[in-house]
């Protein structure tokens, strides 16, 4: 079995980027780590130490607009714009949200049929470990317009 291990850094840390601790939550065997260095020095030392995977994400004026990802050694890589992002911070019944469970969640792609939506699914399915069965966790990547919705939940 291998283990997956990602390295999950934020060019800039404000408070929004902060409740986007949800990415963290979602892929297991991560490592986060405020950097303010150049692209290649995270690399390189992602390399030195096995990382499987490189994910970088962007804020602007404390919003975040994008996420980098890289799986290592030889790639490939891949940049998504964010927009709209709503996490478990956001709403406001958290009565309604519950606990965030640890399980490795399901996997649905909906809508990703072309070559482009298969590209992306190969590169978004191996940031998630395989998951038991009977797990009630499921993540939804669901392609609209050109626009993937990410959205993550648990069944009863």
């Amino acid at each position: 079995m291998i283990w997956l291990k990602h390295f999950i850094t934020f060019m800039y840390l404000h408070t929004y980027l902060v409740l986007f601790y949800t990415l963290i939550m979602c892929l297991h065997f991560s490592l986060f780590f405020l950097f303010l260095q150049v692209i290649s020095e995270i690399i390189e030392t992602c390399r030195a130490h096995d990382f499987t995977d490189v994910i970088l994400v962007h804020e602007h004026r404390g919003v975040p607009d994008g996420i980098i990802i890289s799986h290592l050694p030889f790639g490939p890589t891949a940049y998504f714009g964010l927009l709209n992002v709503v996490t478990r911070h956001d709403i406001k019944d958290k009565t309604s949200i519950g606990t965030m469970p640890e399980a490795y969640p399901h996997l649905i792609f909906d809508k990703l049929s072309t070559k482009l939506g298969e590209r992306t699914v190969n590169i978004l399915k191996h940031l998630f470990p395989v998951p038991k069965p009977d797990t009630k966790r499921i993540i939804t990547f669901a392609n609209q317009s050109d626009y993937i919705s990410f959205r993550l939940v648990s069944c009863l």
